[in-house]
């Protein structure tokens, strides 16, 4: 599974906060939904975005890294942030 970022008409990122701007809505990620957004601005697969999690914010309580990032990536797709291929 690869992810990336559906384009949004703009972007705003300051500190850990992203607001993205889309022709219906503006969405607004920080914490791991926004470290996503960045990793995924070029297509990512499943496993390096995994990684590229665990080395930033460790693994999450009750869950493994990688059911937690699938779980993350897919809501985020599900509000069109990430497209999911």
């Amino acid at each position: 599974m690869r992810v990336h970022l559906n384009r949004p008409t703009d972007m705003l990122t300051r500190d850990d906060e992203v607001i993205l701007l889309y022709s219906d809505e503006a969405i607004r990620l920080d914490g791991v939904s926004a470290a996503i957004v960045e990793l995924a601005a070029a297509p990512i697969g499943l496993e390096r975005l995994t990684r590229e999690l665990e080395a930033r914010f460790g693994a999450p309580a009750g869950s493994t890294i990688l059911d937690a990032t699938a779980a993350a990536a897919q809501e985020l797709g599900d509000r069109g942030v990430l497209l999911i291929d």
